[in-house]
């Protein structure tokens, strides 16, 4: 391709390339400890608490309800 307003095609698109494989890194990265357990079957978070499935279901309730980013509350 021909330079456009002075840059080339090479001096564009590279840093573009750049910034999308760091945000993709990134991002696999801060997602993989919360996807690899789940994907893998190992919730020992909620395996090693001495307390019942009715109690956890009820914090994930009224965790969710106060969340600011929750519609509920």
């Amino acid at each position: 391709m021909t330079a456009v307003s002075g840059v080339s095609y090479g001096a564009f698109i590279v840093p573009g390339l750049i910034m999308l494989a760091l945000f993709t890194e990134s991002l696999a990265n801060a997602s993989f400890g919360i996807f690899f357990p789940k994907i893998h079957r190992n919730h020992l978070r909620n395996f090693v608490r001495p307390i019942s499935y009715a109690e956890i279901v009820i914090a994930y309730v009224g965790a969710a309800r106060r969340s600011p980013w929750c519609s509920a509350s």
